[in-house]
Protein backbone atom coordinates (compact mmCIF):
# COMPACT_ATOMS: atom_id res chain seq x y z
CA UNK A 1 0.00 0.00 0.00
CA UNK A 2 1.39 3.38 -0.98
CA UNK A 3 1.92 6.08 1.66
CA UNK A 4 0.09 9.35 1.03
CA UNK A 5 2.21 11.60 -1.15
CA UNK A 6 4.72 8.84 -1.92
CA UNK A 7 4.48 7.05 -5.27
CA UNK A 8 4.01 3.29 -5.11
CA UNK A 9 7.16 1.38 -6.07
CA UNK A 10 6.56 -1.73 -8.20
CA UNK A 11 8.13 -4.64 -6.34
CA UNK A 12 8.72 -8.11 -7.79
CA UNK A 13 7.26 -10.80 -5.58
CA UNK A 14 8.69 -13.87 -7.28
CA UNK A 15 12.01 -15.10 -8.61
CA UNK A 16 11.44 -17.79 -11.22
CA UNK A 17 13.70 -20.46 -12.65
CA UNK A 18 13.61 -19.93 -16.42
CA UNK A 19 14.90 -22.18 -19.21
CA UNK A 20 18.11 -20.70 -20.57
CA UNK A 21 17.16 -21.68 -24.10
CA UNK A 22 14.03 -19.51 -23.91
CA UNK A 23 15.80 -16.27 -22.93
CA UNK A 24 16.02 -13.66 -25.70
CA UNK A 25 19.05 -11.30 -25.74
CA UNK A 26 18.26 -7.76 -26.88
CA UNK A 27 19.58 -7.51 -30.42
CA UNK A 28 20.84 -3.95 -29.93
CA UNK A 29 22.35 -4.43 -26.47
CA UNK A 30 25.11 -1.78 -26.38
CA UNK A 31 26.99 -3.16 -23.37
CA UNK A 32 30.10 -5.07 -24.43
CA UNK A 33 31.92 -7.77 -22.46
CA UNK A 34 35.07 -9.61 -23.42
CA UNK A 35 35.42 -13.36 -23.03
CA UNK A 36 37.76 -12.67 -20.12
CA UNK A 37 35.04 -10.66 -18.35
CA UNK A 38 32.52 -13.44 -18.92
CA UNK A 39 35.02 -15.98 -17.56
CA UNK A 40 35.48 -13.79 -14.48
CA UNK A 41 31.73 -14.01 -13.79
CA UNK A 42 31.77 -17.76 -14.47
CA UNK A 43 34.38 -18.14 -11.74
CA UNK A 44 32.33 -16.03 -9.31
CA UNK A 45 29.26 -18.21 -9.94
CA UNK A 46 31.32 -21.35 -9.39
CA UNK A 47 32.62 -19.95 -6.09
CA UNK A 48 29.41 -18.55 -4.61
CA UNK A 49 26.51 -19.72 -6.71
CA UNK A 50 24.02 -17.59 -8.63
CA UNK A 51 23.46 -14.39 -6.67
CA UNK A 52 21.79 -12.00 -9.13
CA UNK A 53 18.67 -12.81 -11.17
CA UNK A 54 18.43 -11.86 -14.83
CA UNK A 55 15.76 -9.23 -15.51
CA UNK A 56 13.39 -10.03 -18.37
CA UNK A 57 10.15 -8.69 -19.83
CA UNK A 58 6.87 -10.49 -20.53
CA UNK A 59 8.33 -12.02 -23.69
CA UNK A 60 11.50 -13.32 -21.98
CA UNK A 61 13.53 -10.50 -23.54
CA UNK A 62 16.57 -9.70 -21.42
CA UNK A 63 16.57 -6.21 -19.93
CA UNK A 64 19.57 -6.74 -17.64
CA UNK A 65 21.88 -9.70 -17.45
CA UNK A 66 23.37 -10.42 -20.88
CA UNK A 67 26.74 -11.30 -19.35
CA UNK A 68 24.98 -13.57 -16.86
CA UNK A 69 23.34 -15.38 -19.77
CA UNK A 70 26.71 -15.90 -21.46
CA UNK A 71 28.12 -17.21 -18.19
CA UNK A 72 25.18 -19.60 -17.82
CA UNK A 73 25.78 -20.91 -21.34
CA UNK A 74 29.47 -21.50 -20.55
CA UNK A 75 28.45 -23.37 -17.41
CA UNK A 76 25.95 -25.42 -19.47
CA UNK A 77 23.13 -24.45 -17.11
CA UNK A 78 19.61 -25.44 -18.10
CA UNK A 79 17.74 -22.94 -15.91
CA UNK A 80 18.62 -19.61 -14.30
CA UNK A 81 16.83 -17.34 -11.80
CA UNK A 82 14.94 -14.46 -13.39
CA UNK A 83 12.66 -11.62 -12.34
CA UNK A 84 9.90 -10.84 -14.83
CA UNK A 85 9.15 -7.11 -15.10
CA UNK A 86 5.66 -6.44 -16.43
CA UNK A 87 5.20 -2.75 -15.58
CA UNK A 88 7.56 -1.15 -18.11
CA UNK A 89 6.64 0.40 -21.45
CA UNK A 90 8.80 -0.03 -24.55
CA UNK A 91 10.82 3.14 -23.99
CA UNK A 92 11.22 2.41 -20.28
CA UNK A 93 12.69 -0.97 -21.15
CA UNK A 94 15.29 0.77 -23.32
CA UNK A 95 16.07 3.15 -20.48
CA UNK A 96 16.57 0.26 -18.06
CA UNK A 97 18.82 -1.49 -20.57
CA UNK A 98 21.18 1.49 -20.41
CA UNK A 99 20.65 2.62 -16.82
CA UNK A 100 21.26 -0.79 -15.26
CA UNK A 101 24.76 -0.77 -16.72
CA UNK A 102 25.47 2.93 -16.36
CA UNK A 103 24.55 3.19 -12.68
CA UNK A 104 27.00 0.40 -11.80
CA UNK A 105 29.80 2.52 -13.27
CA UNK A 106 29.02 5.48 -11.01
CA UNK A 107 30.67 5.57 -7.61
CA UNK A 108 34.14 5.04 -6.25
CA UNK A 109 36.03 2.92 -3.72
CA UNK A 110 37.16 3.82 -0.23
CA UNK A 111 40.61 2.34 -0.79
CA UNK A 112 41.40 2.00 2.91
CA UNK A 113 38.24 -0.01 3.53
CA UNK A 114 38.89 -2.13 0.44
CA UNK A 115 42.30 -2.91 1.78
CA UNK A 116 40.94 -3.65 5.24
CA UNK A 117 38.37 -6.03 3.75
CA UNK A 118 41.04 -7.81 1.73
CA UNK A 119 43.12 -8.13 4.89
CA UNK A 120 40.21 -9.74 6.75
CA UNK A 121 39.71 -12.17 3.87
CA UNK A 122 43.36 -13.13 3.83
CA UNK A 123 43.53 -13.46 7.63
CA UNK A 124 40.64 -15.92 7.37
CA UNK A 125 42.52 -17.99 4.81
CA UNK A 126 40.53 -16.87 1.77
CA UNK A 127 42.32 -16.08 -1.48
CA UNK A 128 41.91 -12.34 -2.02
CA UNK A 129 41.71 -13.04 -5.75
CA UNK A 130 38.13 -14.13 -5.08
CA UNK A 131 37.23 -10.46 -4.60
CA UNK A 132 37.67 -10.03 -8.39
CA UNK A 133 40.40 -7.39 -8.04
CA UNK A 134 43.31 -8.00 -10.40
CA UNK A 135 46.90 -8.09 -9.18
CA UNK A 136 47.48 -4.75 -10.91
CA UNK A 137 44.47 -3.20 -9.16
CA UNK A 138 45.65 -4.44 -5.78
CA UNK A 139 49.15 -3.10 -6.43
CA UNK A 140 47.61 0.24 -7.40
CA UNK A 141 45.71 0.33 -4.11
CA UNK A 142 48.91 -0.39 -2.19
CA UNK A 143 50.72 2.34 -4.09
CA UNK A 144 48.23 5.00 -3.02
CA UNK A 145 47.93 3.99 0.64
CA UNK A 146 50.50 2.79 3.19
CA UNK A 147 48.09 0.22 4.62
CA UNK A 148 49.00 -3.27 3.37
CA UNK A 149 46.37 -6.00 3.01
CA UNK A 150 48.52 -8.59 4.76
CA UNK A 151 49.33 -6.64 7.93
CA UNK A 152 47.40 -5.85 11.07
CA UNK A 153 46.44 -2.13 10.88
CA UNK A 154 47.11 -1.73 14.64
CA UNK A 155 50.07 -3.93 15.59
CA UNK A 156 51.73 -4.64 12.25
CA UNK A 157 51.31 -8.39 12.84
CA UNK A 158 49.70 -10.94 10.54
CA UNK A 159 46.47 -11.62 12.46
CA UNK A 160 43.71 -9.19 11.46
CA UNK A 161 40.29 -8.95 13.08
CA UNK A 162 37.39 -6.59 12.52
CA UNK A 163 38.14 -5.09 15.92
CA UNK A 164 41.66 -4.29 14.76
CA UNK A 165 40.32 -2.54 11.68
CA UNK A 166 37.82 -0.53 13.73
CA UNK A 167 40.51 0.41 16.25
CA UNK A 168 42.84 1.54 13.49
CA UNK A 169 40.10 3.62 11.92
CA UNK A 170 39.27 5.21 15.28
CA UNK A 171 42.91 5.93 16.05
CA UNK A 172 43.36 7.58 12.65
CA UNK A 173 40.33 9.81 13.23
CA UNK A 174 41.46 10.68 16.77
CA UNK A 175 44.87 11.74 15.45
CA UNK A 176 43.26 13.91 12.79
CA UNK A 177 40.85 15.52 15.20
CA UNK A 178 43.57 16.14 17.78
CA UNK A 179 45.63 17.90 15.14
CA UNK A 180 42.57 20.05 14.32
CA UNK A 181 42.15 20.82 18.06
CA UNK A 182 38.57 19.48 18.13
CA UNK A 183 36.62 18.33 21.18
CA UNK A 184 34.94 14.92 21.32
CA UNK A 185 31.27 15.00 22.38
CA UNK A 186 29.23 11.83 22.90
CA UNK A 187 25.51 12.01 22.15
CA UNK A 188 23.54 10.82 25.25
CA UNK A 189 20.73 9.48 23.04
CA UNK A 190 22.51 7.42 20.35
CA UNK A 191 25.98 7.06 21.86
CA UNK A 192 27.70 8.34 18.71
CA UNK A 193 30.78 10.54 18.95
CA UNK A 194 30.89 13.98 17.36
CA UNK A 195 33.84 16.34 17.07
CA UNK A 196 33.37 20.08 17.34
CA UNK A 197 35.59 23.11 17.43
CA UNK A 198 36.00 24.57 20.92
CA UNK A 199 34.36 27.91 21.57
CA UNK A 200 36.72 30.85 21.28
CA UNK A 201 36.32 33.39 24.06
Amino acid sequence: MATAGVPEIPLPTTIKLWPVKDLVPYHLNPRLHTEEEVDELVEQIRLRGWTNPILIDEDAGILAGHRRLRAALKLKMKHVPVIVLTHLGAEEKLALLLADNQTTIHGSWDTELVRATLALMEAGGLDIGQAAFTDDEIRALEHHDPFKPTTDPVTGGQQVTQGDVDAADGAKKDKLWQEENLNRVTCPECGSDFYIKPEVA
